[in-house]
């Protein structure tokens, strides 16, 4: 991808959070690149074992401890020379603007990107530099349901403002939904997987935004774009706001996204991000191109196989690439070398999967990219409100244009054979 033959081999990169098996590639194509990882974990883990040359391991929600133990590792290995540091991991990115602002790295300020990962506070930064934005309200406690009542317009929508994975974002269309909705995930907010890595638990009300919801990865350096491409989000089961695929090249209008990242790199330029692998959500409908929530690190899922095979376009090679503070040139392709289609497996009902067959020969088709199960047979699928599982798998095929992507689809679905059994839940109000 680099065209003007900067090499990052050799090169030591503290990564921060050891991540999950959906992010081994991350490891695999690190190694592959020949970068040196100190990992920086809550503790050692299996995964990461054979691709890491040091561990340092602390409390990553206690960001002094943190710092403490990176600048005792610089110590006691003086040999080790840390090149600068990054994240894959959504919870790990205001820790990680901790440690570049210490030690001078190149990435994203502490101050810059505490005032997006809050979504409360991002709205209020997009409204003070006149980017759109709806009205939101902050909710501390129940009481506040008032003013969210006098001050904003129905539907609407409430979300923690430190969350992730679509968990209790929810529209409601009136007062009794909103407290509702409301109890359901001070109730049960605790028990998501990830709450324990939130900064705080507390919720916003935001009015809703109409449109077509996209994604759009962007590589930055130095305050330039090296890359922007969008992939198109199929259409949200809501009121919960459940992913249910992706596809790719856009199929918006040139005018469309032109004005979308025109938008997206408007946003940055305004809240100070000049560096950095980024992940930007937005709508573009009747209020024009508005941006739904910034994620400073890359987008996870199919993401990376979507710019890497769309567009050629290495999204870990750039990240780390631009943590190295080496120069970057990515060389885009001027046109699709494919379009890709992704289809999660879902249950609108928490259900018991009872069966998952995949015949053989899925996986020597010409269109198949890739496809993987969440869940195994007798697992539990927990639906909304009971809970916020992502989905049962997801499988991404590709073709020579959307139409043929979309008939590759539905060929491929018929080599995958599961069952499901509705469970009797109690609601979770």
């Amino acid at each position: 991808m680099n065209s003007n033959n900067v090499t990052v081999a050799g090169k030591t990169i503290l990564l921060i959070h050891a991540g999950s098996m959906r992010k081994k590639f991350i490891f695999d194509r690190l190694k592959e690149l020949g970068i040196q990882i100190v990992c920086l974990n809550k503790e050692r883990t299996t995964l990461a074992e054979p691709y890491v040359s040091h561990w340092i391991t602390a409390d990553l929600k206690d960001y002094q401890a943190c710092l403490d133990q990176v600048k005792q590792f610089m110590s006691d290995n003086p040999t080790v020379k840390i090149d600068g540091a990054l994240t894959f991991w959504d919870e790990c990115i205001l820790l990680t603007s901790k440690i570049v602002d210490a030690f001078g790295w190149v990435g994203i300020p502490f101050a810059v990107s505490d005032r997006i990962k809050n979504k409360y506070v991002f709205r209020d930064a997009c409204q003070t530099e006149g980017i759109s934005a709806p009205c939101h309200v902050l909710i501390h406690q129940e009481t506040d349901l008032d003013q969210v009542d006098k001050k904003l317009e129905y539907p609407l929508v409430i979300k923690p403002i430190y969350g992730a994975c679509s968990a209790f974002v929810v529209r409601v269309e009136n007062q009794a939904e909103l407290q509702a909705a409301y109890a359901t995930i001070k109730k049960n907010i605790n028990n998501f997987w990830l709450a324990p890595e939130w900064k705080n638990l507390e919720v916003q009300a935001e009015e809703y935004i109409d449109g077509q919801e996209v994604d759009i990865d962007i590589l930055l350096q130095d305050g330039q774009c090296t890359y922007i491409a969008i992939i198109d989000n199929k259409e949200t089961n809501e009121p919960y706001f459940v992913e249910t695929g992706w596809s790719s090249p856009s199929r918006l209008s040139a005018p469309e996204q032109r004005a979308l990242e025109a938008m997206a790199l408007s946003t940055l330029d305004k809240l100070g991000v000049k560096n950095g692998c980024v992940h930007f959500e937005a709508k573009i409908g009747s209020q024009g191109a508005v941006p739904i929530e910034v994620n400073l690190r890359m987008g996870g899922g199919e993401v990376y196989i979507y710019s890497k095979l769309v567009w050629g376009v290495d999204l870990v090679e750039g990240a780390a690439t631009i943590a190295l503070g080496l120069p970057l040139h990515v060389a885009k392709a001027a046109s699709p070398h494919y379009h890709l289609l992704s289809h999660r497996f879902l249950s609108g009902d928490t259900c018991q999967v009872t069966k998952i067959n995949v015949h053989k020969d899925l996986y020597t088709q010409d269109y198949f990219v890739d496809l993987y199960f969440e869940k195994q047979a007798g697992d539990i699928f927990l639906a909304p409100p009971e809970g916020y599982d992502r989905s049962i798998g997801v499988i991404t095929v590709k073709g020579q244009s959307h139409q043929e992507t979309a008939n590759n689809l539905a060929k491929a679905l018929k080599y995958i054979d599961y069952t499901l059994k509705k469970m009797e839940t109690k609601q979770q109000d």
